[in-house]
């Protein structure tokens, strides 16, 4: 999966674009985007030495199974609440979009009911990812792999940040 860290990786890389309102789902957004907190996929590799119960390859992704989509509003929300002044934001005027029932839901829920929050919901299209990662790499991004953490949780691995919004809220701390 995807490894977010404070510090590096798909995290740091993603913050800027996202921070101008420039981040957005990749592609239809629909496809399967396995993620793991860096504290996390550290913390597996540590039990997995650690327990004699754990033998042969071991997934390292957190159990929070979603979609590129949900990645992306849990990102934008994420980085408005880290923009916004002490982390708070007026919500007296918000125009909720969750609240229109005749919407496409894994479009038009990609931002939430903040007025500050990030506007996530500008698709970045396939070929501009196959032209900048190269088609190789891009396929990970486009067609996404459903992948659990099955023996992680078997041998008693305890995740520090099993949900995507636990894991924001630690990065943008």
């Amino acid at each position: 999966g995807v490894v977010l860290g404070k510090e590096g990786g798909a995290f740091a890389q993603m913050k800027l674009p996202f921070s101008l309102g420039l981040g957005g789902p990749l592609a239809s957004g629909h496809q399967i985007f396995p993620w793991i907190h860096l504290d996390d996929i550290v913390g597996i590799y540590a039990h997995s030495i650690t327990t004699a119960a754990v033998k042969g390859p071991i997934n390292g992704v957190a159990p929070d199974i979603i979609n590129n989509l949900q990645f992306t509003a849990a990102f934008g929300a994420a980085l408005s609440k880290l923009l916004t002044v002490g982390g708070e934001a007026c919500r007296n005027h918000c125009f909720c979009i969750h609240h229109v029932s005749w919407c496409c839901h894994s479009i038009l829920t990609l931002y939430h009911c903040d007025p500050l929050d990030r506007w996530t919901f500008i698709p970045v299209p396939g070929f501009v990812l196959n032209t900048l990662l190269g088609k190789e790499r891009a396929v990970m991004l486009l067609e996404g792999q459903r992948v659990e953490p099955t023996k992680a949780l078997e041998v008693g691995y305890k995740f520090q940040y099993p949900t995507i919004q636990a894991a924001f809220e630690q990065l943008t701390r």
